[in-house]
């Protein structure tokens, strides 16, 4: 059962942290391409293609 939680919670993290880390460091940031990257990152990391 741990397993699945880390997996679970390291999926969210990899999907969120770069929004974050470029939100803070990249002046040029905004709703939108934030909405896109993570639409763009989810399928990708849950799919068990990737």
């Amino acid at each position: 059962m741990f397993t699945i939680v880390s997996f679970t919670w390291a999926g969210f993290v990899t999907t969120f942290a770069s929004i974050m880390l470029l939100s803070l460091f990249w002046k040029r940031t905004n709703r939108a391409g934030a909405a896109a990257g993570i639409c763009y990152n989810c399928p990708r990391r849950y799919s068990a293609s990737a």
